[in-house]
C-alpha cells in the first residue's frame, strides 16, 4: 500500500462487498523494486497482508464489520492475534458464549469456531446438549474458543493453564501459542 492503514484498506474491501457483491478481493504486499523518491523504500510486511485477508475473510463470510475488526483509533491489525481473536479480546463483555443457546452469529464471532464448526454445533443442539466431548467428534478445537465459551454453565477456560477471562493474559496466552503470522500461508488463511 502506499501509506494507507489496514482500516482504510478494510473499510474500501467492506464497501466494496456491499456496493458491487465482489466474492473475492485480493491483496498483494508492496515490494519495491528500484528506489525512487516517490515509493517507499520498504517492502510492506508479509504478516501485515496474511492479517488483511483474515480480516477480509471474516467480512466477506462471516458478516463481521470493520468495525469490530479495526475500530476508531486503530488503524493497523495486531501482529501477535488474528482479527477474530483480537475482537474478542477487545469484547471480553460478549464472552463466554454458551453454546447451547447461543445464536449462530454469537457462535461466529467466537475465536476457533469456524463457519463448518459454528454449523455442526446448531445441528447437534437439536439431538441434545453439546459438551466439550460433543468438540472433539465435531472436530471443533478448543485450543482458543475454550476461553470464550461455556458448556451449560461450565466455563472450562481455567483448566487450561489456569487463566481466568483476564484479557491481558489471555493475549498472551493466545499470542504464544498462535502460528507466527510470518509463517502463515495463504491457503491457511483462505480456508
Amino acid at each position: 500500500s502506499m501509506g494507507e492503514d489496514d482500516r482504510t484498506i478494510i473499510r474500501l474491501s467492506e464497501a466494496m462487498y456491499k456496493k458491487y457483491g465482489l466474492r473475492r478481493v485480493y491483496y498483494s504486499a508492496f515490494f519495491p523494486v528500484q528506489e525512487t523518491d516517490v515509493l517507499p523504500s520498504e517492502s510492506a510486511p508479509i504478516w501485515r497482508r496474511n492479517r488483511l485477508y483474515q480480516a477480509d475473510r471474516l467480512i466477506a463470510a462471516y458478516g463481521m464489520t470493520t468495525e469490530e475488526l479495526a475500530p476508531e483509533g486503530a488503524s493497523f491489525l495486531e501482529r501477535d492475534v488474528d482479527p477474530k481473536t483480537a475482537f474478542a479480546l477487545r469484547h471480553m463483555e460478549f464472552f463466554p458464549v454458551e453454546v447451547n443457546t447461543a445464536a449462530y452469529e454469537a457462535l461466529l464471532r467466537v475465536p476457533g469456531i469456524g463457519l463448518t464448526g459454528a454449523s455442526r454445533i446448531m445441528e447437534a443442539r437439536r439431538l441434545g446438549r453439546v459438551t466439550p466431548e460433543d468438540f472433539k467428534r465435531m472436530r471443533i478445537s478448543l485450543k482458543h474458543s475454550v476461553y470464550f465459551i461455556t458448556f451449560n454453565g461450565k466455563y472450562y477456560g481455567k483448566y487450561f493453564g489456569g487463566l481466568d477471562q483476564d484479557s491481558f493474559y489471555l493475549r498472551q496466552r493466545l499470542a504464544s501459542s498462535a502460528v507466527r503470522p510470518e509463517q502463515l500461508s495463504l491457503d491457511f488463511i483462505c480456508n
